[in-house]
């Protein structure tokens, strides 16, 4: 199961904490949370291959998935 990003130990249940935060704050466009959370928690800054979960967490709210499902497939065949 998938449920952070591994560079910089930044568990998926943090980055919904946060883009809730940003939300209520204004902030919905999902490039804009995207960019916020890279720059404050650094996720999505290191290999890159926490983005697609980091999307789906924004998407769905889940903060673990398995690399096998098809919502996993799609979403790193978007990034």
């Amino acid at each position: 199961m998938v449920d952070r990003c591994v560079c910089h130990q930044v568990p998926l249940a943090r980055v919904k904490t946060r883009a809730a935060e940003l939300r209520a704050r204004g902030v919905t466009d999902e490039a804009a949370l995207l960019d916020a959370l890279a720059s404050e928690l650094k996720c999505t800054t290191g290999c890159g291959m926490c983005r697609p979960y980091v999307k789906l967490t924004l998407r769905t709210g889940r903060v673990a998935f398995d690399h096998r499902e098809a919502i996993v497939r799609a979403a790193c065949a978007e990034s």
